[in-house]
């Protein structure tokens, strides 16, 4: 939302409406706006970062090492 100035998920409806219509349940995928333009390694963190499945989420320590944050902005790994 700080990056984009909208919601990742449910941009424009009340917490009600979202929890209603299960969005954060059906959010599978992230969506970036098109006339928005970022690095494809600030976009993989950003998907590694909200990734749908919990057991393939990374914690905050592997974030931490995350290529992006580490200063490889293409967001490929330096190894």
């Amino acid at each position: 939302q700080m990056l984009f100035g909208r919601r990742p998920f449910g941009d424009g409806q009340s917490q009600e409406s979202i929890l209603a219509n299960n969005v954060m349940l059906n959010a599978r995928e992230v969506p970036f706006p098109d006339n928005v333009h970022i690095s494809d390694g600030a976009k993989l963190f950003l998907r590694e970062c909200l990734t749908y499945e919990q057991a393939l989420r990374p914690n905050i320590a592997q974030l931490c090492e995350n290529a992006y944050l580490k200063g490889n902005r293409s967001g490929k790994s330096v190894m």
